[in-house]
C-alpha cells in the first residue's frame, strides 16, 4: 500500500501590528514555554507564544503558536520560507496546542470545512502555489474532485493504488 502524506508549508507567516514603533504586537503574548518540534529527519526548538494570527485576509485571535530559536536541520535553513504553519490534526499537536485550522472554525471565519492547494507546476512562475481555507478556487481544476476518507487518524494521509506518470505506472 503506498500512502500519500500532507504537509503544508506557507509563506509570509507575520504577527500583526510587528510594524509598530515598538517592533512588537499590542496583542503578542509571550508563553514562554519550551518546546521541541520534530521536523523531517531533526528538530526545530524554540518556545511557546500567542496573538492575532492573520493568514490571507482572515484574522484568527489568540492563536498559540512557537518561536523558533534554534534549528536542528541545517536543511531548514536554506528553504525559501518565513515559517511554518501546522495544518495537522488536533490529536498530534506538539504541546496540545490548538491548530490554526480548528481556531478558523471555531471562531467563524471557515464556513466551509475544507481547504484546499494548488501547487504550480512552472518552477520558473512568480506564484509557486495557492491555498484557499473554506473552499476552492476553480481556476486551478477542471472536473470534479474526489474525496477520500484518511487512512491513518491524526494525518492527512489516504490510501493510493497507483500513480500515473505520463502513460506509466509506478
Amino acid at each position: 500500500m503506498l500512502c500519500l502524506t500532507l504537509e503544508v508549508l506557507i509563506f509570509g507567516f507575520h504577527l500583526l501590528d510587528a510594524s509598530s514603533q515598538s517592533g512588537i504586537s499590542s496583542t503578542y503574548n509571550e508563553i514562554g514555554v519550551p518546546c521541541e518540534i520534530p521536523y523531517d529527519d531533526g528538530y526545530i526548538y524554540g518556545f511557546f507564544s500567542q496573538d492575532n494570527v492573520k493568514v490571507g485576509d482572515i484574522i484568527v485571535k489568540d492563536q498559540e503558536f512557537s518561536e523558533i530559536t534554534r534549528e536542528g536541520n541545517f536543511a531548514l535553513l536554506a528553504l525559501p520560507f518565513d515559517g511554518i504553519l501546522g495544518l495537522g490534526f488536533q490529536e498530534i499537536s506538539v504541546g496540545k496546542v490548538t491548530p490554526v485550522w480548528y481556531n478558523m472554525i471555531e471562531q467563524g471565519q471557515i464556513l466551509d470545512k475544507v481547504f484546499s492547494l494548488w501547487l504550480n507546476k512552472d518552477p520558473m512562475a512568480e506564484k509557486g502555489g495557492e491555498i484557499v481555507f473554506g473552499g476552492m478556487d476553480k481556476r486551478h481544476f477542471r472536473g470534479d474532485h474526489s474525496y477520500f476518507p484518511i487512512s491513518q487518524e491524526g494525518y492527512w494521509q489516504i490510501e493510493v493504488g497507483d500513480i500515473l506518470l505520463g502513460n506509466n505506472t509506478t
